[in-house]
């Protein structure tokens, strides 16, 4: 579980710092064309077209997204040094800020579970239930607490983005 956080992380980090125009170069993307790529669950859409940074020194006439967006529209995007594109705004931004939120409700919940699977003895009364002045229950309350924040915190970002998906 905690691996698994981890790796959302490191995953949504330089997507929400690029949706959020910290890193990378500021531009647009005039879509010219989207196909569905993959296959079954690996189907996505990806769009192409010209991204034009908006100091107008950088021109990528073949450049891609894997967001479904209006053929021959433009969208504010922000291009990272490898040359990848993530959509900028407050949509994309809520969505990612909903997936760290769920990395960090697992990362509560496997701290939850390693508290509550690893009990000292001495931190048990004779029903081998943990004392009310054991810190393993603290740490298991705060980590509970931690993980329904976070889930609930998730929720609402995602509620957003999923509302802002609708409207546009």
């Amino acid at each position: 579980m905690l691996a698994g956080a981890v790796a959302v992380f490191l995953g949504v980090g330089p997507n929400l710092a690029g949706s959020l125009r910290l890193t990378g170069a500021p531009g647009t993307l005039a879509v010219h064309s989207c196909s569905t790529v993959g296959s079954g669950k690996q189907a996505h859409t990806r769009c192409t077209g010209t991204f034009t940074s908006d100091d107008g020194t950088v021109q990528d006439p073949s450049a891609t997204i894997d967001v479904p967006l209006a053929t021959g529209g433009t969208v504010p995007v922000q291009r990272a040094a490898d040359g990848s594109l993530v959509q900028v705004g407050v949509v994309p931004a809520a969505g990612w800020i909903a997936v760290l939120f769920l990395g960090l409700a697992t990362a509560a919940l496997g701290c939850l579970c390693a508290v509550l699977l690893i009990r000292r003895p001495a931190s048990l009364d004779h029903l081998g239930v943990l004392r009310p002045d054991a810190p393993e229950r603290r740490l298991a309350k705060y980590a509970g607490l931690l993980c329904c924040a976070s889930v609930a915190a998730a929720l609402l970002s995602g509620l957003i983005s999923v509302a802002g998906r609708l409207v546009q």
